[in-house]
């Protein structure tokens, strides 16, 4: 079940008042914060993994307004695996993508400060730019290939993170710590 942490903007957005209590316990690609961002007076929502702060930058315009960002999150994730060949991925996060939604509180500062400090990266890239003339994609690259402050006083990118984590679980696909299990292969 993914879990989406939405600021308040966000939720205004779809129209949620009332948010619950963050989950602890989720697999490692469920947990999810949300913001909306304005880029040439356009919504865009602004997406950021709760571990890796891997980013997805998704406008209303292209999927159909904020109701639609979720299907957007599950599409734009598995692109990213297959485009880094783990296809392998992509049955387990359309089972994730598949059950209901869990829309919740923030919480975590030290991700939307994070999201912050992207926010001026964005505002730099888009800056003058017509908004149909925006290179999504390519903004998306650079953005996760900023250095971020990790949780062991390091810095890190966000993509390398996931790509770590992709790589680990690989390995060992049945290992406890790897929280997304693998379908036995067919013979």
């Amino acid at each position: 079940m993914p879990q989406f942490r939405l600021t308040q903007k966000f939720s205004k957005d779809l129209k949620i008042k009332i948010l619950d209590e963050p989950s602890s316990n989720l697999a490692y690609l469920d947990d999810w914060f949300i913001d909306v961002i304005r880029i040439d007076r356009k919504k865009v929502a602004f997406v950021t993994h709760a571990n890796t702060l891997l980013s997805f930058l998704i406008p209303y315009s292209h999927v159909g307004g904020a109701s639609k960002v979720a299907l957007a999150i599950k599409d734009k994730l598995i692109k990213f695996v297959v485009d880094n060949k783990f296809p392998q991925y992509q049955e387990q996060i359309e089972a994730i993508f598949d059950k209901d939604i869990l829309y919740c509180k923030t919480k975590d500062r030290s991700v939307l400060g994070h999201m912050n400090d992207f926010k001026v990266f964005i505002e730099g890239y888009t800056y003058k730019v017509p908004f149909d003339k925006i290179d999504w994609d390519a903004m998306m690259v650079q953005l996760n290939n900023t250095l971020a402050g990790d949780s062991k006083g390091g810095y890190n990118r966000p993509i390398e993170l996931m790509l770590a984590f992709l790589r680990r679980s690989i390995k060992s696909p049945y290992d406890a710590s790897n929280v997304i299990m693998f379908p036995k292969e067919k013979k």
